[in-house]
């Protein structure tokens, strides 16, 4: 079984050359379209569709050694409050922030005596690492100089609501449609926009390349200035970006101040003062990823040191306070209610 998802991002036409495609890979497999990873459970569970003999020609790759135990080097700096070994020689410290580049480390030897590289790398040359810091990034600089920049930027709310609503008008002053036609022109639109987002994709791809490498992939946590108490959640695949803030960091919930030293150590785990658990913390995947490259654009997008010396107040008065527009806002349309 195949999930396609975001099949809102392409057109018609495009979704069925994709799904002829997987069809030609695994004509086997019952493909299911979909948006925002949304499907009928009942479609996927208890089909019986799997057969083991379907699979018993296939190669199978060895699964990638796990870590394993940690070395007395790697314990001893651990014990005194450092990385371990391994980590620190693949960590690039900028002075604002980190880089976690994942290990090349050899797994089992095959049958022939010769170390194997992992797998995903082997296989594919896909290689990670991990953005880390504990300073949130400037709103503005954020969206100018990396989203806005480099992806399409993908809103649940959608951000051509004016441009939709001015089409719709000029379309009404014309004439009065029919259903069937409106249906076909919303869907005209829906191509036209899918086209134009495809447009503009294409070029950021190309700039990404020339960049940063083949990036496929990130996800992780997300700190911004005019959302302090709001842990943002970014992710990445292809061209399309999304960011969501849908819940406080832990150090502003309950658990995190009352309960006993063992279950508030287990909370305390990304604990860093003043801050608490606010930080960066994403993960890149892709292929040839040039790891400097990003981190010296989002090393840009964080607070200045004279930014971070404003502390909350002074960032609510320069950057905006996003909770605080949102209450406002509320406000305002329950008066007009009333």
């Amino acid at each position: 079984m195949i999930v396609l998802n975001k099949a809102d991002l392409v057109s018609k036409a495009q979704l069925a050359q994709v799904s002829d495609q997987l069809s030609i890979l695994n004509p086997r497999a019952l493909v299911l379209p979909c948006e925002n990873s949304k499907i009928n459970v009942m479609k996927v569970v208890d089909t019986s569709l799997y057969k083991a003999l379907d699979f018993a020609g296939l190669h199978r790759d060895d699964v990638e050694e796990e870590e394993g135990k940690m070395k007395d080097c790697c314990k001893a700096k651990v014990a005194v409050g450092e990385l371990p070994c391994c980590r620190s020689k693949r960590t690039h410290d900028s002075g604002k922030s980190k880089v976690v580049v994942a290990h090349n480390r050899a797994s089992k030897p095959d049958t022939a005596g010769n170390s194997q590289k992992p797998r995903h790398a082997s296989r594919f040359g896909i290689t990670s690492f991990i953005y880390q810091a504990r300073r949130p990034f400037h709103p503005e600089r954020f969206d100018s100089d990396f989203v806005q920049k480099y992806f399409v930027f993908q809103s649940k709310d959608g951000d051509d609501e004016e441009e939709d609503e001015e089409e719709d008008a000029q379309v009404k002053g014309k004439k009065k449609l029919s259903k069937a036609e409106l249906q076909k022109e919303e869907e005209r639109k829906k191509e036209l926009a899918i086209m134009k987002q495809q447009t503009k994709a294409k070029t950021q791809q190309g700039l990404r390349m020339q960049e940063f490498g083949e990036l496929i992939r990130s996800k992780g946590f997300l700190w911004l200035a005019n959302r302090h108490d709001m842990c943002g959640m970014m992710s990445h695949a292809g061209s399309v970006i999304g960011i969501e803030f849908n819940s406080p960091w832990v150090v502003l919930e309950r658990r995190a101040w009352q309960g006993t030293e063992t279950e508030l150590a287990a909370v305390r785990n990304n604990w860093v003062d003043p801050w608490g658990d606010r930080r960066q913390d994403l993960v890149f995947i892709g292929k040839d990823l040039r790891h400097d490259a990003i981190q010296k654009v989002l090393d840009g997008c964080l607070l200045t040191d004279e930014e971070m010396k404003l502390g909350i107040d002074g960032w609510k008065a320069t950057m905006g306070d996003i909770l605080l527009e949102s209450a406002l806002e509320g406000g305002d349309s329950d008066e007009e209610e009333e």
